[in-house]
C-alpha cells in the first residue's frame, strides 16, 4: 500500500517545491520508498542538457526511487504561465485520467507519492476546471503551504473554506516565511493554527537559500498507519 499526498498552497512562489523537496528527504530518512510528482509545470530550463522544469528537476533529484522525467511530468509547457494559457496555446486539454492513471504506476515503486500542484489551490487548468477539482478528482489528502507574508491570513482562510466546502481532506500543513522581517510572524502563525483541523507538520524560518539541507529536521509527521 502506498500513500499520496498533494502539496498545494496560498499562491505561487511560496515554497510548495521548497517543501515538497524537504519532505522527500524527511520520508528518505525515515527508510521509505518515495517519489515526487508534478504533473502540470510550465516553464523549463536547460539543465543537465536537457530541456526540464526547474521545479520537476529538483523533485526528481530528491526521489531515492529511480524514475524518468516522464513518469512524473506529464504537461511540461515551455513558457512559465498560466497552465490554461499554455495549454490554450499548445491546443491541449489537460486530461484527469492521465494523471491518474501515471501515478497508479508509480504506486507499485513507492511507499509514499508526494503531488505537486501548479500555483495556488484555485489555478485554472481550463475554463471550467482548477487544481482544486484535480485534487477532488485524485481524491487524496492535502498537504497544504500557507506563505507566511502580509495578506496570508486572507489568502490561507480563503483557501481553507474552499477546501472544506468540497470536503476534501488536509493531512497536515506548513507554514514557511517567505517574507523577511514580517511583524508578528507568530501571533500570525498562532492564528492560522487555529483554522486548520490539522497538524502544523513545520514552520520553516525565512530562508534566502532555498536549498537549505538542514530544513527537513524542522518536520515532524503524523504516523501514516
Amino acid at each position: 500500500m502506498s500513500f499520496q499526498f498533494f502539496i498545494t498552497g496560498t499562491d505561487t512562489n511560496i515554497g510548495k517545491t521548497y517543501v515538497c523537496c524537504a519532505l522527500l528527504d524527511y520520508f528518505s530518512n525515515l527508510n521509505y520508498k518515495i517519489i515526487g510528482a508534478k504533473p502540470i509545470s510550465a516553464g523549463n530550463d536547460l539543465l543537465d542538457h536537457i530541456y526540464v522544469n526547474q521545479d520537476v528537476y529538483q523533485i526528481k533529484k530528491l526521489s531515492n526511487v529511480e524514475v524518468n522525467y516522464s513518469e512524473i511530468n506529464y504537461y511540461a509547457f515551455d513558457q512559465p504561465i498560466a497552465p490554461h494559457i499554455a495549454a490554450k496555446k499548445n491546443n491541449i486539454t489537460i486530461d484527469f485520467d492521465i494523471i491518474k492513471n501515471n501515478l497508479s504506476k508509480l504506486e507499485k515503486k513507492a511507499d509514499i507519492i508526494l503531488i505537486e500542484g501548479a500555483g495556488g489551490y484555485h489555478v485554472p487548468l481550463d475554463n471550467k476546471r482548477t487544481i482544486a477539482d484535480l485534487i477532488t478528482y485524485l481524491n487524496i489528502p492535502i498537504i497544504f503551504v500557507a506563505g507566511i507574508k502580509l495578506g496570508c491570513l486572507n489568502h490561507t482562510i480563503l483557501s481553507i473554506e474552499a477546501i472544506k466546502r468540497r470536503k476534501q481532506k488536509i493531512f497536515g500543513w506548513v507554514a514557511n516565511i517567505v517574507e523577511h522581517d514580517m511583524p508578528h510572524v507568530n501571533e500570525n502563525i498562532e492564528y492560522l493554527n487555529k483554522i486548520f483541523d490539522a497538524p502544523c507538520l513545520a514552520i520553516l524560518p525565512y530562508a534566502e537559500n532555498s536549498n537549505n539541507d538542514k530544513i527537513k529536521n524542522y518536520f515532524s509527521c503524523p504516523s501514516l498507519k
